[in-house]
């Protein structure tokens, strides 16, 4: 889904960022280039954001979103975010199991 189509992006748009976005941001598709990914990346992401001011160009997004990341560790919060879920599965298939054994108990 598209936000808005009124703000296209050329490369020149971010050529200055492009450094840090091919080391930060790249594209993981081998046969598309990291332009085209940044560029799928503002039409999906960026074009929404651009409502606000501040963030109302390509440039200025891009921008932001490398500030961003550089705020916060990111793989940090993945790897919390990871070690809830197993706990949270964990605590999980406990109480199912323990359910199950007293549903078993009263049929017996």
């Amino acid at each position: 889904m598209r936000c808005c189509d009124c703000w296209r992006m050329f490369q020149s748009d971010v050529q200055e960022l492009k450094d840090e976005l091919d080391e930060h941001w790249p594209s993981l598709v081998k046969k598309r280039s990291s332009f085209m990914f940044w560029k799928e990346e503002w039409e999906k992401h960026g074009a929404c954001a651009a409502c606000v001011e501040g963030m109302n160009s390509p440039l200025r997004y891009f921008q932001i979103c490398l500030k961003l990341r550089a705020q916060f560790d990111f793989h940090k919060l993945r790897r919390c975010a990871a070690s809830w879920l197993l706990f949270w599965a964990t605590d999980m298939r406990s109480s199912v199991s323990q359910t199950m054994r007293v549903v078993r108990s009263g049929f017996r």
